[in-house]
């Protein structure tokens, strides 16, 4: 079985070790001082300058020499560069990254832009032959209108015709009937017949009744200006 207060000698045999050890390192590091201040040094003189930061450690293990922080800088500076190296690949590669998708967004916005622009034409396209259409079926709607009217215009113009012909018929035809029997009228009366007398002769030769042989809607025609003549 281990004896607990066997560690305490242990530490406490480390720590004489290591003050002896210190002592020594200032002992040695106060002999390279003074040496340092030889211009004429041996090669074994030398060599224990050399040893400097070995013993420099003893008393301060973080102690870095000359040598040691060249090589401490040189170690950041490749690590440092190394960063840098990264930082710049990742950067580039960042760079490449926001180009692809500056890229793509740009094909994207033209991709939207193209089927914008298509809409846009076939909306177009699509208006203007809605346009067409309209005036088409407007151009025909007038040119039907037109031509109704017209063809109505034509037929009042037709039938007015028809009438005012048909009444200069009736006219003329009136005319003379009124010039006959205003002749046959005169003439009874010269031959020394009373006005009733040669009236009711007229009615009478000029009776439906009497002229069978002749339209009957010219006799009545005769009877009707007889009586608004006589």
């Amino acid at each position: 079985m281990s004896n607990y207060y066997n560690r305490l000698d242990v530490n406490e045999d480390m720590d004489i070790s290591r003050k002896k050890e210190q002592r020594k390192a200032i002992k040695i590091l106060k002999s390279i001082d003074e040496l340092k201040t030889n211009k004429n040094l041996n090669d074994d003189q030398k060599d224990k300058i050399n040893t400097e930061h070995m013993w420099r450690k003893v008393l301060d293990p973080s102690y870095k020499s000359a040598e040691e922080k060249r090589e401490l800088e040189k170690e950041n500076e490749r690590e440092v560069a190394i960063k840098n190296k990264k930082k710049e690949k990742t950067r580039t590669e960042v760079e490449q990254q926001n180009k692809k998708k500056k890229m793509e967004q740009i094909k994207k916005d033209a991709k939207l832009q193209k089927e914008l622009d298509e809409k846009e034409a076939e909306r177009i396209k699509k208006e203007r032959y809605n346009k067409w259409w309209k005036q088409e079926r407007d151009n025909k709607w007038k040119q039907e209108r037109d031509n109704k009217w017209k063809q109505e215009r034509d037929k009042k113009i037709g039938n007015e015709r028809t009438l005012n012909g048909k009444e200069s018929s009736e006219q003329r035809l009136l005319a003379s009937i009124k010039c006959k029997l205003k002749t046959e009228f005169n003439l009874l009366l010269n031959e020394g017949n009373s006005y009733k007398y040669a009236r009711r002769k007229l009615l009478l030769k000029y009776h439906p009744d009497k002229n069978k042989q002749t339209i009957e809607k010219l006799s009545t025609i005769m009877i009707q200006q007889i009586n608004e003549l006589f």
